[in-house]
Parts: C-alpha cells; sequence; structure tokens
C-alpha cells in the first residue's frame, strides 16, 4: 500500500484488453491490478470490442475501463493485432476525466492508431511499454521512422518487456 499523499493516477493506454486476448491484454490486466493493489488510481483507456456479444469478463477490481472507438483484430508480424478505430477522442475523453492522470502508459506507443493519438495529444507525463519483437524488419517502423524517432522524444521513459523486444525496438531506432 502507498501512503497518503504518494498514490497516483495511472492511465494504461492500450489497443489491446479484454475481451481479445495476449500477451499485451494480459500484461495490461495484470498491471492495472497490481498499481490498484498497491492503493493507485488506475484507469485503462481502450477501444470497444467491434463486435456485440463478446462474453463480459471481468476488469480488476477497483480499476475504471474507458473503452472508445472501435477495436477490430488485423494480420500482423504472423499473428493478429488489435487496431482501435475512433472519432473525436480528445473530446470525449476530457468529459470522462476530472483531471489528467499523474501518467500515461502506453503500450506498444509507436502503433496507430490509438498508441499515436495518445502519445501526441494527451497532457502530461508518458511512459511507453515496448511489447513486440521478431526477425523481420516491421515495415511500418522502416517507413515511418523519421516521424516515429521524433515521437519517441514524447516519453519520459520506455520499457520493453523482454530483451527480445529491446532487440527488436533498438534495430529500428
Amino acid at each position: 500500500m502507498v501512503s497518503a499523499g504518494s498514490a497516483l493516477h495511472v492511465c494504461l493506454v492500450s489497443q489491446s484488453y479484454l475481451p481479445y486476448h495476449g500477451g499485451i491484454s494480459e500484461h495490461v490486466w495484470h498491471l492495472a491490478a497490481g498499481l490498484s493493489q498497491r492503493g493507485h488510481r488506475v484507469s485503462i483507456l481502450t477501444g470497444k470490442p467491434f463486435r456485440n456479444g463478446y462474453p463480459h469478463e471481468p476488469d480488476p477490481p477497483g480499476v475504471e475501463v474507458i473503452r472508445l472507438g472501435r477495436t477490430v483484430r488485423v494480420p500482423s508480424n504472423g499473428g493478429r493485432a488489435c487496431v482501435t478505430f475512433g472519432l473525436a477522442w480528445g473530446r470525449r475523453l476530457r468529459d470522462m476525466l476530472i483531471r489528467a492522470p499523474d501518467v500515461f502508459h502506453i503500450q506498444s506507443p509507436l502503433e496507430p492508431l490509438l498508441p499515436l493519438w495518445a502519445l501526441h495529444h494527451l497532457p502530461g507525463l508518458k511512459v511507453g511499454t515496448f511489447h513486440t519483437g521478431g526477425e523481420r524488419p516491421h515495415w511500418g517502423y522502416q517507413r515511418f521512422a523519421p516521424w516515429l524517432s521524433r515521437s519517441l522524444g514524447r516519453l519520459a521513459r520506455r520499457v520493453t518487456v523482454s530483451r527480445e523486444a529491446a532487440r527488436y525496438v533498438a534495430n529500428h531506432f
């Protein structure tokens, strides 16, 4: 537990979250649960499932989930990635948040659309966690490297989930 006055409001931004299962979704769920158990206020900013009828799965206790736009799954690097589409995110988010969180923790911060939007448009301190690895170069990282390199400067801290993810992002930037 954190002492009075030291609790933070952390907003995890992720296109990958329940009901879509995978490593990033699990990472976000458990990170949110752990931070909440330690006395921090935690929000998850993500998209709504593209199709209705997904089974409702429990969010971590004490965690607020804010869903903007729609999330679809697309083929990516041999797997399926979540991409969240939406309009007027800024206005809707301002209406939902009483005050800006202390930290925005953006998962896969250089990926379109929600993470890059958050990186460029949300106010305050931002931390980015990189999850991707692989043998083949990332076509988006290669094509947009000059612009994405400048975007990296918006992150106060960069974290990777593994040595492989660190190697992969370092090879591009």
